[in-house]
């Protein structure tokens, strides 16, 4: 028995036991598995080959794992959720080997798949490049301190996928554009209607500066302590001043300080374009 699997043995009978969590390895795996809302059924030779490649994955994953100094400073109850983390991560790379040497995507469940249909919708490239995208961002890991992917690592995720203008600023533009619990848009960005986009997302690159992309039509916004809680036809007011404002002055601009203020005299100039027809 290895040093790995002493310790897995040993984290079992002290911890994962009596909290039902698994930290040894499976002693059966079922023949299918879901994949799109449906299930996958592997033939003869795809199951043993699943077996085989997910249990070596495993076992070099939590040698390494269990190996770090990271490992040694965790709880058992940390341990135990990394462990268990690895078997899954395991058979999830195994399973899209498995559809991608049939020739398909690999969607974990129906709502990957919805994921993957809105890249296509909202950006107008094919299913294939938008399974590209969403595999590229799945296997995005948060930063050192943080706890979830950033909005910037997307943005330089989707920039790196060599798609025409017009595509990149529809991607990102989606992680701006916000709905309510319908589905209906609640807050939409401003930037696929900005001719500088391509710009605005560079510059975003380069310093991390969320101002220069965040640009949205809001649901709602203040002045003089009111609340105005926009209606459809005051949404599309609002993004319209704002575009044509933005655009008009945008061209010449070179400094970054210049585009940032631009940014807050266009947002001023919708805002009181919608105060402007609630007066008539």
């Amino acid at each position: 028995m290895s040093p790995m699997e002493t310790e897995l043995l040993r984290l079992y009978n002290d911890y994962a036991k009596e909290n039902s969590v698994n930290v040894l390895p499976p002693v059966t795996v079922r023949k299918y598995f879901s994949n799109n809302g449906g299930s996958v059924y592997m033939a003869a030779e795809e199951y043993t080959q699943y077996k085989k490649t997910s249990g070596h994955y495993a076992y070099n994953a939590l040698t390494k794992l269990i190996n770090s100094s990271a490992y040694k400073n965790m709880t058992d109850a940390e341990k135990a959720k990394a462990v268990s983390g690895i078997y899954s991560s395991a058979a999830e790379k195994v399973k899209t080997e498995v559809m991608e040497a049939r020739g398909e995507m690999r969607i974990p469940s129906a709502a990957d798949g919805e994921k993957i249909q809105s890249y296509v919708s909202s950006a107008s490239i094919t299913e294939k490049q938008a399974y590209s995208l969403y595999k590229a961002l799945d296997a995005l890991e948060p930063e050192a301190g943080k706890t979830q992917v950033s909005t910037y690592q997307k943005v330089k995720a989707v920039n790196s996928q060599g798609y025409a203008s017009k595509q990149t600023t529809a991607l990102v533009a989606s992680f701006y554009t916000t709905h309510d619990t319908d589905g209906n848009v609640k807050s939409e960005s401003l930037l696929p209607y900005l001719t500088i986009s391509d710009r605005l997302i560079s510059l975003y690159i380069g310093s991390e500066d969320s101002d220069f992309v965040s640009m949205t039509t809001p649901a709602s916004f203040q002045y003089n302590n009111v609340t105005y809680d926009l209606t459809e036809a005051e949404r599309d007011l609002f993004r319209d001043t704002y575009t044509k404002y933005f655009n008009g002055r945008a061209t010449n601009l070179t400094r970054e300080s210049k585009l940032k203020e631009l940014r807050e005299n266009a947002y001023a100039s919708a805002k009181a374009a919608v105060i402007r027809g609630r007066r008539g």
